[in-house]
């Protein structure tokens, strides 16, 4: 399974990047509510207080809307994913088309197996930057 997280402002510019291969087996909601929870502690750690999620899981993004109740894994990632957003100043979420979503897939698969990996701008690999780019210039022109 891997976990990847691109951080962008407005603009589409990647700030930073989480990747991460791991060998556990989950279904793909639950793999991409835990990117969503890598992507909120790192936000936290970079002291941002304002951020925007973006996932191209419909269930995740209903879950965290409060359409989606239950006591599975799944469920419990999107109840500690609703308690961390109590340190942000606002959160909203958004469903969008994997199409649009490729930085943050790419670079999920990107890294090895076994290890978690961070980015800043500087370091990002440059064809993540640009797929960051591409997403965001790809659904402006919708």
């Amino acid at each position: 399974m891997g976990i990847g997280v691109v951080c962008r402002d407005e603009r589409g510019v990647a700030l930073w990047g989480w990747g991460e291969r791991r060998r556990q087996e989950h279904d793909g909601r639950v793999a991409e509510a835990e990117a969503v929870i890598v992507g909120l502690r790192w936000a936290l750690k970079m002291k941002h207080k304002t951020v925007r999620v973006e996932s191209d899981c419909q269930d995740v993004v209903d879950a965290l809307h409060g359409r989606s109740l239950g006591r599975s894994d799944f469920h419990s990632v999107i109840s500690d994913i609703l308690d961390l957003c109590n340190n942000f100043n606002y959160v909203s979420w958004s469903l969008i088309s994997r199409r649009y979503n490729r930085a943050a897939h790419n670079l999920a698969h990107f890294c090895t197996l076994g290890s978690g990996n961070f980015y800043d701008g500087t370091t990002m690999p440059r064809h993540i930057v640009e797929m960051a780019k591409a997403d965001l210039n790809a659904r402006k022109k919708i």
